[in-house]
Order: structure tokens, then sequence, then C-alpha cells
């Protein structure tokens, strides 16, 4: 008898744990732009970075089309490739580590040693906000020419910021001058 009053006072204790975890209703907006982020277990392969874009830098934003004002390439003294992209009050930076022409990076959640990141900038054009792939769940780069004259490549990410907020990067195209 003691026995099954205990059970039932840990079944009745767990069922409270559990509704008191509760988030409430899950809602999600199917036409929500960042719903078309690709699937992170299926990722894409060389042969499907086939699109092309606007040089020095254009990419998708949920689905608009964005092409950067100005561009700038820098190598930093460990080899490490980065790119700087600027439209009005908004901003892309790519970080690539140890990255080989024709070859394909992660840029997914916690890869580190490939980040892409969308900035919106304030009045002073300090980071207002910013949306990182490697808090989101899927992202990649195809590195089309990595030599002593250019760094070329495509790319996408889900991009998220600290408050869950996101955004999707599609269509990433680079080719710029070293």
């Amino acid at each position: 008898m003691i026995r099954n009053a205990i059970s039932a006072l840990f079944i009745l204790s767990f069922s409270f744990l559990l509704v008191a975890c509760n988030n409430g209703d899950y809602k999600a907006n199917p036409n929500n732009p960042t719903n078309g982020a690709i699937n992170p277990l299926n990722p894409l392969t060389a042969s499907q970075f086939n699109w092309s874009g606007v040089t020095p830098v254009s990419l998708n934003i949920n689905g608009a089309l964005w092409v950067a004002d100005s561009a700038f390439y820098f190598m930093d003294t460990s080899g490490n490739n980065t790119v700087y992209a600027f439209k009005d009050k908004q901003a892309l930076f790519l970080y690539f580590k140890d990255t080989w022409q024709g070859n394909v990076y992660s840029m997914g959640f916690h890869q580190y040693s490939c980040i892409g990141q969308w900035l919106q900038l304030d009045s002073f054009y300090s980071a207002n906000s910013y949306y990182q792939s490697a808090l989101g769940n899927s992202g990649g780069v195809y590195i089309s020419r990595n030599d002593t004259v250019r760094f070329a490549g495509e790319f996408y990410f889900h991009g998220v910021n600290g408050n869950g907020q996101s955004v999707s990067i599609t269509n990433g195209f680079f080719d710029l001058k070293k």
C-alpha cells in the first residue's frame, strides 16, 4: 500500500514537472521566409552550389535580392579569409579558416571555422543586431576560387540572433580581388 502511494506521488510530481515546463502552444508560421532553410541533415554538395550572382557580393535575404555597394577582402596573419560587404545600414561578414578551392565547408550550428553574420547597423554604423550562422541550423560555402588573384564562392546560411529571431541567407555569391 505504501509502495503504491509513493508510486502515485512520483507519477503526480513528474506530471506536474511536465506541465510546469510547457512553453505553450507551438505556433509556426508556414509563410515565414526562414522556413526555407536547407535541411541540416542533408546539406548541399559541391554540384548543388550552381547559382551565380552579382559582383562583388550578392545574396537573397529572406527571399529579397541584396547586392553590396562595397565589399572588401582581407587575409589575416594566420591565412584566414574574411569578406566584408555593405549596403545602406546592412552588412555581411564572412570568415573562413583553412578553406581551399573546390571544397564545401559547413557554416551551420556550432561551426566556428566558417562563419557567416548578417548585421543590421545603427546610425553610427555599429552592429545594432546580428544574426550568426553558428547559432542557426544549416549553412555551407563552396569555395570556387582561392588563388593569388581572386577569392570567390557561393554560400547559404540560416542566421539566428540572441533573441531567437532568424534570417535566411540563400544564393550567396562573392567574387573579390585579393
